[in-house]
């Protein structure tokens, strides 16, 4: 017997943080900023499964603004404007590696208990590229650029 899988018209922040691999407040951020329109079904909260898909969208189609910064052994990351950071190279090799490996669609990062999102894999790539740069830089420096999902650093 073969079954149909139907794809529910409204998600929970729930399902849909495990749909896009990110935590569930990385939604409810989504939700409260404005940027993921959201209805109410009684009490509960529900984003429209086409919300959803045109959020995923315009993200791929905007660039990503990421910013690395080191200055001796602080660092910190941004993309898109929230920001994670440390002290010390343990933390920044590991939260170089966590961005490398990103997958392709996106995702979540965690770092000493600090959550990042990572929109795609190209996003990841060069924020990774540009800590571990910078890294090298005595005294350390920032550099900001802008990045679109296609543009990963490997496919050049």
């Amino acid at each position: 017997m073969n079954a149909i899988m139907i794809e529910p018209d409204l998600l929970s922040v729930d399902d849909l943080a495990g749909r896009w691999q990110v935590h569930p407040d990385t939604v409810r951020n989504h939700i409260r900023d404005g940027r993921l329109e959201t209805v109410r079904v009684g009490r509960l909260l529900r984003v429209r499964r086409e919300a959803a898909e045109a959020y995923l969208a315009a993200s791929a189609e905007r660039p990503t603004t990421i910013t690395a910064a080191v200055d001796g052994a602080f660092w910190s990351i941004s993309i898109d404007g929230a920001e994670i950071g440390g002290n010390g190279s343990e933390t920044r090799a590991e939260t170089e590696s966590a961005l490398w490996n990103v997958p392709p669609s996106g995702g979540e990062i965690t770092v000493d208990g600090q959550h990042l999102t990572v929109p795609h894999r190209a996003a990841g790539r060069a924020a990774s590229i540009a800590l571990a740069g910078l890294a090298m830089v005595p005294g350390g420096d920032t550099v900001t650029v802008a990045v679109q999902a296609g543009d990963d650093p490997l496919d050049v």
